[in-house]
């Protein structure tokens, strides 16, 4: 039911820079042997979720996270 959506958006500037170091892709190990692109890309993502505590915030949700290069991330849940 549509009436009973939730949007909640968190906005991250000026943030601390020891917390932006979490967002740096090249802080993780990169494509491990045998993994594909996607596969590591989607690594990544979960490996900042987890780092930021981001997945604390909502617990018990289905992430849907994503890295970016050089540095950046987003991510969707559904609770």
């Amino acid at each position: 039911d549509m009436d009973n959506d939730r949007v909640l958006n968190i906005m991250m500037f000026d943030i601390d820079p020891d917390v932006a170091e979490y967002f740096y892709y090249d802080k993780y190990e990169a494509k491990k042997e045998g993994e594909s692109e996607d596969d590591a890309v989607k690594r990544i993502s979960f490996e900042q979720t987890k780092k930021a505590g981001i997945d604390a915030l909502c617990p018990g949700a289905l992430f849907d996270p994503r890295a970016f290069e050089p540095c950046g991330y987003s991510m969707n849940a559904i609770l």
